[in-house]
């Protein structure tokens, strides 16, 4: 279904290649989190899991750190999005909803 989505959108609204990237990354995310997620599944419940799994499970391909802090990076810096992230990839998920 989020297939269909994503091309049946993508022709219609002639998306960019970075938006379709962007959707690509959002169904990676939600195989992620639940292999076999259904669409039925998407709870009130779950939807605050998967804002728990980006923030406390999902790792960052590119770690955070300051400029001229550190070579190398500890947990806290590989584990988790901040806030703003998670709201950008749940408008996108909201997009895919609506």
């Amino acid at each position: 279904m989020y297939d269909k989505f994503v091309k049946e959108s993508g022709e219609k609204n002639a998306w960019t290649k970075a938006t379709y990237a962007k959707m690509e990354t959002m169904r990676r995310d939600l195989k992620a989190f639940k292999k076999n997620l259904k669409f039925s599944d998407l709870t009130d419940s779950t939807l605050a899991e998967f804002v728990a799994y980006f923030r406390d499970v999902k790792r960052l391909r590119t770690p955070r750190k300051k400029k001229g802090e550190r070579d190398d990076y500890d947990h806290d810096d590989i584990i988790g999005l901040k806030n703003s992230s998670i709201e950008k990839k749940l408008r996108f998920l909201r997009w895919f909803l609506n």
